[in-house]
């Protein structure tokens, strides 16, 4: 082998090696910009689940205002003379109650008894 063949066999290696070093570069930079793109996912995740907890935590907040206006007005109702003395109570009471339960008194027949309509509604 003479100089000049060194200095291409050389020189070839040399190549190889950067070429090879240019593609774990490229590799490298590729796998970056992938993490990059995973994490800008994520991060929109987040900030999308952070809008929805506060929009949860807004309408807790309304529906618990408006549970409070409901009592204090049903508060001022029981202050009125006429459920002072007991009569429409009973009415105040069903009107704060759930749905069936507001049915199942609404079908009571005059003796406490509930009727047929409360069985098949």
């Amino acid at each position: 082998m003479g100089c000049s063949q060194i200095l291409t066999y050389s020189r070839q290696i040399l190549k190889d090696t950067e070429t090879d070093k240019e593609r774990e570069l490229i590799g490298k930079v590729q796998a970056a910009e992938e993490d990059f793109q995973k994490l800008t996912a994520v991060q929109n995740e987040k900030l999308e689940l952070e809008n929805k907890v506060a929009e949860l935590e807004r309408l807790k907040t309304e529906q618990e205002i408006m549970w409070h206006a409901e009592k204090e007005q049903m508060e001022e109702k029981l202050q009125l003379p006429q459920f002072r003395s007991g009569e429409g109570v009973q009415f105040l009471i069903i009107g704060m109650a759930p749905e069936p339960l507001r049915y199942e008194e609404m079908s009571r027949d005059p003796r406490g008894d509930f009727t047929q309509e409360a069985y098949t509604g």
